[in-house]
């Protein structure tokens, strides 16, 4: 199986703990170069033996624009590919799954967004009554891969709504305030967060509730979707 993301991507950790799980061989396309001090995703992905191959930015776009053919060498004759952040058909259809594990009686459902494959997949099976936000840990329009992905079902996405305004300047960039929030919750809950992912969903909550964005018996569930290598590392 061949993926492709950026170093900071959840995908490429999780693809290389079911390669191993799975004995099946893995390899991703990683936009950037390689380092002598990796990422924790990296780092994690080459310990379960995931191949990297390096792609500059521009070969990246390359790749996200025409697929993997070009990039793709004799040893690898037989091979699975998976676009980045699983946003193809069956990624959709096993996000979807997680659906089934919402309780009707909440209304407002939040996650963390990147490529939007998680959030496009829930919404088409959400119950209509409920409202799914998706918080932004990077701006890259996820709203047109989110819209083309639904239009191919028979969901609607009324209930569906976007927050750009927690990406802290960009992905996986720093920042003292989202650190210190990272960092105050984690000594404080047994639920732990990062600073990638679920950080930035969980400071995104604390704000709107101080907004008062929610009406006053909103029943709020937050979807933690990883980012463990970070903790671990």
């Amino acid at each position: 199986m061949i993926s492709a993301g950026g170093t900071f991507s959840n995908h490429i950790a999780a693809l290389a703990e079911v390669g191993m799980d799975l004995k099946i061989p893995v390899a991703a396309f990683i936009r950037g170069e390689a380092s002598p001090n990796p990422s924790p995703t990296i780092k994690k992905a080459m310990e379960a033996g995931m191949e990297m191959i390096y792609l500059s930015r521009e070969e990246y776009r390359i790749l996200r624009n025409d697929g993997a053919n070009a990039f793709i060498n004799d040893k690898f004759k037989e091979y699975y590919f998976i676009p980045e952040g699983g946003s193809n058909k069956a990624g959709l259809e096993g996000c979807a799954y997680i659906s089934r594990y919402i309780p009707a009686h909440f209304s407002h459902i939040l996650l963390a967004v990147g490529t939007g494959t998680t959030l496009a997949g829930i919404a088409s099976q959400l119950d209509k009554e409920q409202e799914l936000i998706g918080v932004k840990v990077v701006e890259a329009k996820q709203e047109i891969f989110v819209s083309k992905a639904l239009s191919q079902t028979n969901a609607s996405a009324a209930q569906l709504k976007f927050c750009d305004e927690f990406t802290f300047g960009g992905y996986a960039k720093k920042s003292l305030e989202l650190e210190q929030f990272v960092e105050n919750w984690n000594e404080k809950q047994q639920v732990l967060i990062e600073p990638v992912y679920t950080g930035r969903l969980f400071y995104g909550l604390t704000q709107m509730l101080q907004q008062n964005y929610f009406p006053e018996n909103a029943n709020i569930l937050l979807i933690h979707s990883g980012g463990r290598q970070y903790l671990d590392h």
